[in-house]
């Protein structure tokens, strides 16, 4: 069995990138909520639903042996071994 490199992750960076982007967006949608003085709960709330599942969804896909959804490696691992070893 050869050795998958879990070191390739998402930077941190992008991932602060896409917190700061759904904090502004939320900052936003409250902001013109209040220049309106009129609100849409229903709005409201699937835009924090669907920026807490992308948000969810991409550090779970980042980590693919923990969270949610866990992804076999072995794919992989069985196209390493019929590639051969990197060159070191």
């Amino acid at each position: 069995m050869g050795a998958v490199n879990l070191d390739a992750r998402i930077p941190e960076t992008a991932l602060i990138l896409l917190i700061i982007g759904a904090a502004l967006t939320l900052g936003i949608v409250g902001y013109s909520a209040g220049l309106t003085r009129r609100r849409s709960l229903l709005g409201a709330s699937v835009l924090v639903f669907v920026l807490a599942a992308v948000l969810t969804l991409v550090v779970d896909l980042d980590r693919p042996r923990d969270g949610f959804l866990q992804v076999s490696q072995q794919p992989l691992i069985d196209l390493q071994d019929q590639i051969g070893a990197p060159p070191s």
